[in-house]
């Protein structure tokens, strides 16, 4: 199935209001009925194979009833870097922060923004949550739609639309968008969207998953109040690479049925489609459902770690440092001042853990001759370069690394020492001249050799 159809993706739209799938239309020419209580959509001339496969969705439907759902406890009010956790500590959260810039106290604007991507982290959590128990509930088949690839091919390439199915004819791949309405998604969704409307600063937070890898990414407006939450969406792919989304998300679980195997009976056909060879077969999509609902996280320390690094940058920007060459010194400071924070208050190991900038050295190893921090624009003068991209990853990295030495050249109270001596000047006038004759006074080093060392590969 998945081998000639090539793509499934499993769809939620998600939202702090759960949002259902679209309904699938019944196409010309094809046929309903219902065997088994399962719900089938099939072509004339395959009432058989869909009565053997509803058969079959039955039994596994009555087995997944008898099986209890696995407990999978929430995090503990104490377990370090959960939304609990980082709540009851705000105040040691933001005093590690506020010193760490020789600040007296965390402005206003920090307290709004700790707070708002602390929200922003709930609602992810809650969101998974959500998805996890949805994955469940997809497992349970009621609807059931059968297509022989050719003929689906065929409709879509003549421009039908049919829910939940599309088809790339430069590449020859088809996908199947298969999901559901988001269950169990909380009140507390919208209380969190409610609570930020009167911050004084408005936060996004996204979440991108690829071939398991995740993207984090966090942004924030100074002086916009706060917003409510963007529609988000999580898809989550079997293989390959996507061609074009799909028509829609169908309610309706996909068989593809691969042109070799399409003259075969349909006692021989459904057991091919049910446990067959390859990845399309229906026991290792719900093998992947299965194995999927049991990695959506219950926490997340790589947003915790966002909290902290854009509460470090919003401090620096509210009372330091607004100029346009400012990058690498804010995301610099904010990285490894969060990595810091980690490391006060939950041991070096768990900070490690979360945040290995050693490791990013080496992984970035082979840009260090084009990461150049001077020329890194501010985010607002970044439209002409991409907004993710392994250079910018790399940046981070480097960036970062400057500024763990100048703390190794200035002891462990450098950055309170260089921020004291920035305060000195406006922070509307404060440019990266500034910071550099600031750290040559407290140092008596200029940042250029930083630099050029932060990017230097180390010694064999």
């Amino acid at each position: 199935m998945l081998r000639s159809w090539l793509w499934l993706a499993f769809l939620f739209p998600l939202s702090f209001l759960a949002v259902r799938a679209a309904e699938s239309s019944l196409p010309t020419g094809r046929l309903r009925g219902t065997f088994d209580g399962i719900e089938c959509e099939y072509s004339p001339g395959q009432e058989e194979l869909a009565r053997a496969l509803a058969v079959r969705f039955a039994r596994h439907n009555e087995e997944l009833a008898n099986q209890p759902p696995p407990a999978i406890a929430a995090p503990a009010e104490s377990e370090p870097l959960s939304v609990a956790e980082m709540r009851a500590n705000r105040a040691a959260y933001l005093g590690r922060i506020a010193a760490l810039l020789a600040l007296p106290r965390p402005t206003a604007l920090q307290e709004d923004c700790y707070d708002a991507f602390l929200a922003n982290y709930e609602e992810s959590m809650i969101l998974f949550e959500a998805l996890r128990t949805s994955y469940r509930s997809l497992r349970v088949v009621r609807r059931l739609t059968v297509w022989n690839r050719a003929e689906l091919v065929d409709r879509l390439g003549r421009g039908e639309k049919i829910t939940g199915m599309a088809y790339d004819p430069a590449t020859q791949q088809g996908n199947s968008t298969y999901g559901g309405e988001l269950a169990g998604v909380s009140d507390r969704l919208a209380e969190l969207a409610e609570a930020r409307q009167n911050m004084t600063i408005s936060t996004s937070l996204n979440l991108e998953t690829q071939a398991g890898v995740t993207n984090y990414r966090a942004h924030f407006d100074v002086g916009k109040r706060g917003n409510k939450p963007a529609a988000k969406k999580t898809s989550i792919s079997l293989n390959g690479t996507e061609p074009e989304p799909a028509e829609g998300v169908s309610e309706w679980f996909p068989v593809v049925i691969p042109p070799e195997h399409a003259a075969e009976p349909p006692e021989q056909l459904v057991q091919f489609l049910w446990d067959g060879a390859g990845d399309g077969s229906v026991v290792k999509m719900m093998d992947f459902m299965t194995q999927t609902s049991g990695a959506v996280p219950r926490l997340d320390p790589q947003v915790a770690f966002l909290v902290l690094h854009e509460t470090i940058e919003v401090g620096i920007i509210d009372r330091y440092f607004r100029g346009r060459d400012r990058r690498w010194f804010c995301d610099g400071v904010a990285n490894y001042g969060a990595w810091s924070v980690l490391r006060d208050l939950h041991g070096e190991a768990v900070a490690t853990q979360v945040h290995n900038l050693p490791a990013q050295l080496v992984q970035f190893a082979d840009l260090r001759d084009q990461a150049d921090l001077r020329k890194w624009p501010a985010v607002e003068n970044e439209s002409a370069a991409p907004a993710h991209s392994r250079l910018e990853d790399a940046r981070y990295a480097f960036a970062e690394h400057a500024i763990a030495l100048m703390v190794e050249r200035g002891g462990k109270d450098a950055l309170p020492r260089l921020f004291t001596e920035i305060g000195q000047t406006k922070p509307e006038k404060v440019s990266i001249k500034t910071v550099d004759k600031a750290w040559q006074k407290i140092s008596g080093t200029k940042l250029d050799a930083i630099l050029a060392e932060a990017v230097r590969p180390p010694p064999k």
